[in-house]
């Protein structure tokens, strides 16, 4: 029997840097070292570089061996024993396989009073020619994070008001260190709908970006539903009827949303929708990295029952990855759960890839799902498997 070793556990990463040698070792401190040779060695390395910054907020430690065994590198159950490690030393790291810089993570917030950013848009001409600073907002809780940007709720000092921050690490993410006024402007151009939210103030330092968005009281539709359960179906349409306004308008302007879920989904004072825009993928016109980006998403727990079989595959997205996130959603909205979940992520990924959608029986579980909506779920879901849905 193979042993099973949890993402989480492992703390470094050693492959030999040897042309077409793919041995690798994995380095797990709590119990012992483990050797494998494999062509998907890269794609493992991946994975777990994502999982540890997610988990531990910090690079996973990758070393370069210039050797065709890795033997002598490996900790054994009787090295552990003894107290000996035999991971490589810091002159075989490779700094190159760090997923950020080292301190990003070392303030547990940002100090809005110190960062050194310059206003470069300002949805209203008279915050420009203010010139609205920075440290004139005061920095509240935090409201979610991932791992490329963090949501903070700040208040501007003088009035009072209330915004939404998001904090978006530049580096290996955007295809410039630089994001000028006219990219914002055409980005809020693409994104001018009712039920779309874009930024009010966007400001950049030398490593960052902080998008201030209008704070929707409402609350998003993840707390919602953790609060209630389910909601009353008329409600859960209604949402749907906006939400497909807003994909659809996104849409012919060339832009996927990708990150539809319950807590990307925000509610105003009047339960209307606003999804916001400006992620990271709307900076990145490499589409590797794109889609390295959502693979290191659909890695993540909470998030893969939301994403489209070729995302979960590692293939092109398309508008059709939208619109199984609704289909998703709304059936969540109606039965309390996603259609497909497993904690084993590869039944997980068989289930969105080819298992029917099914609904809990009524008599048993008083949860009555309409014709009209399982129909409504039942074509989103199997038109994005096949595609049809890609062109809309």
């Amino acid at each position: 029997m193979q042993r099973k070793i949890k993402a989480t556990a492992v703390e470094a990463f050693t492959k030999s840097m040897v042309p077409s040698n793919l041995e690798f070792i994995l380095h797990v401190p709590s119990e012992y070292d483990y050797r494998y040779v494999g062509d998907m060695r890269d794609e493992i390395l991946q994975v777990l570089k994502e999982v540890h910054l997610q988990t531990h907020k910090k690079n996973l430690p990758v070393y370069g061996v210039n050797a065709t065994s890795l033997k002598d590198f490996v900790t054994t159950k009787s090295d552990r024993k003894k107290n000996m490690f035999r991971t490589p030393g810091e002159e075989f790291r490779l700094r190159s396989e760090d997923l950020v810089d080292d301190d990003d993570f070392q303030e547990s917030s940002p100090d809005l009073q110190a960062i050194a950013a310059n206003l470069i848009y300002a949805k209203k001409p008279e915050d420009m020619k203010t010139g609205v600073l920075l440290r004139q907002f005061k920095l509240g809780r935090p409201v979610s994070m991932s791992l490329y940007e963090r949501n903070f709720l700040v208040e501007h000092i003088a009035t009072g008001k209330l915004f939404t921050m998001r904090e978006m690490r530049k580096g290996f993410l955007l295809d410039t260190d630089k994001i000028d006024t006219k990219r914002i402007e055409a980005e809020v151009a693409r994104c001018g709908h009712p039920f779309l939210r874009t930024p009010e103030l966007v400001f950049q330092s030398k490593g960052r970006l902080y998008f201030m968005f209008e704070f929707m009281r409402g609350g998003d539709l993840l707390t919602l539903l953790n609060k209630y359960k389910r909601l009353p179906e008329e409600r859960a349409l209604f949402y749907t009827a906006q939400i497909i306004l807003a994909l659809s308008y996104l849409h012919k302007n060339g832009v996927i949303f990708r990150e539809l879920r319950p807590d990307t989904i925000f509610l105003d004072e009047h339960g209307y929708i606003g999804l916001i825009t400006f992620g990271v993928h709307g900076f990145l016109e490499d589409e590797s990295k794109r889609k390295q980006v959502m693979s290191s998403c659909a890695n993540l727990p909470a998030q893969q029952e939301y994403f489209a079989p070729e995302v979960l595959n590692g293939e092109s997205i398309a508008n059709s990855t939208d619109w199984w996130a609704l289909g998703v959603v709304l059936y969540q909205m109606l039965v309390g759960i996603p259609p497909f979940f497993s904690k084993d992520q590869e039944k997980l990924k068989n289930y969105i890839s080819s298992k029917p959608v099914t609904y809990p029986d009524p008599m048993a579980y008083h949860i009555l799902v309409s014709d009209p909506a399982r129909d409504l779920i039942g074509k989103v879901l199997v038109s994005a498997r096949d595609h049809s849905y890609g062109s809309c």
